[in-house]
């Protein structure tokens, strides 16, 4: 991934070792899909997810090998808890395993949610769900040593919240059954958030010396979103926002399928400029004619300097450019849930209103 901070404890490589072996446990009969795990097994891609907000950072990859058969790397390359003690490295939770089994596509991921959870078996609350999966670890540091608590779970919560929005650019069934399989582990993606209405009183009295840096990194298979949102100077008086790597696979009739790739870089400065930011580059992306005037008729004091003249619009179709912006305002969504739940509801509210709302769905029980 592209933005790993420098803290961070660095993943020299990926360590893959096929597991020869199928235990004897009878596979249960799974009821929490309709989707059979064969149908979307030979159409997922590889994924990485890379999101961090202020201290706090969730990444991982799954890799997907077909050497005889079905076999995934998956990776939780770390999960940050808090800013780096003096005395010592930042409390890290980290895992490299090697997924094998008919079900490993989507199990890879429902393994890497009951380990962050600090479930005593992993692997048989998986195959409790039906799922036919193996597993070799290679490397783990766990959230805990002992029993599992709340707080791993939330962490496990976050991280199924991250990958619920990154699947989101995948296939639409990949992502139900990831959703189905999550809630029946007790660790669903958390798509509910406060309602605010009016002004956010921790928006407005955040101090502008100490904006939350923003970074989403995410991708499946060929198709790509990464934003950066940084403060600048030695007093923060701007913030930059950058939207790069926004690959879209697109279908015409008559043509081969290809991809268009949009970027923006813009500085963002007024009295706003910290909310106002991801609002601007959700406007853009989306194609709005005036996305400024969208952001500033909501009531945000921001001003752009250096703004891109040529859009979303200019190389893709306007239905398009609104699925990219939701896709990114959901990624958005599963970011700020890192931080203040009152800037993350105040951020839905007005994606709203902007036209684009997170795509994010209570699974059915």
């Amino acid at each position: 991934m592209r933005f790993q901070k420098n803290y961070l404890v660095a993943v020299s490589g990926v360590m893959m070792l096929v597991v020869s072996f199928v235990l004897s446990a009878p596979r249960t009969t799974k009821a929490t899909s309709s989707i059979s795990q064969a149908e979307v097994a030979d159409t997922s891609d590889d994924l990485s997810i890379d999101a961090s907000l202020g201290d706090t950072q969730v990444a991982l990859k799954r890799k997907h090998r077909r050497p005889s058969g079905t076999l995934i790397v998956i990776q939780i390359i770390a999960v940050l808890i808090a800013r780096p003690s003096d005395n010592g490295g930042p409390p890290m939770t980290d895992l490299n395993a090697t997924i094998t089994g008919a079900d490993a596509v989507q199990g890879s991921l429902l393994y890497a949610l009951a380990w962050l959870a600090g479930y005593p078996d992993p692997l048989r609350s998986v195959r409790a769900l039906g799922y036919d999966i193996d597993v070799s670890e290679e490397h783990d540091r766990p959230c805990t040593d002992g029993p599992p608590s709340e707080l791993c779970q939330e962490r496990a919560r976050r991280l199924a919240t991250l990958l619920d929005a990154t699947l989101a650019l995948g296939s639409p069934d990949e992502r139900l059954q990831f959703r189905q399989g999550a809630s029946a582990l007790g660790v669903a993606p958390d798509c509910s958030a406060a309602a605010t209405t009016g002004d956010s009183p921790v928006l407005r009295a955040a101090s502008p010396d100490r904006p939350a840096d923003l970074l989403i990194d995410a991708a499946i298979g060929d198709r790509q979103i990464v934003l950066t949102r940084k403060g600048g100077g030695s007093r923060v008086e701007y913030m930059d926002i950058r939207l790069k790597d926004v690959i879209i696979t697109t279908v015409q009739p008559g043509h081969p399928d290809h991809s268009d790739g949009v970027d923006l870089n813009v500085r963002i400065t007024g009295a706003d400029m910290i909310p106002g930011s991801l609002l601007y580059a959700l406007a853009w992306l989306a194609g709005q004619p005036d996305p400024l005037g969208s952001v500033r008729a909501l009531g945000y004091d921001i001003a752009v300097a250096n703004p891109h003249v040529h859009s979303c619009s200019n190389q893709l179709s306007s239905h398009t450019c609104e699925d990219a912006a939701r896709n990114l305002a959901t990624l958005m969504d599963a970011t700020l849930a890192l931080g203040d739940p009152a800037e993350r509801a105040r951020f839905r509210q007005d994606a709203s209103l902007i036209g684009v709302a997170p795509d994010c769905i209570v699974p059915e029980p």
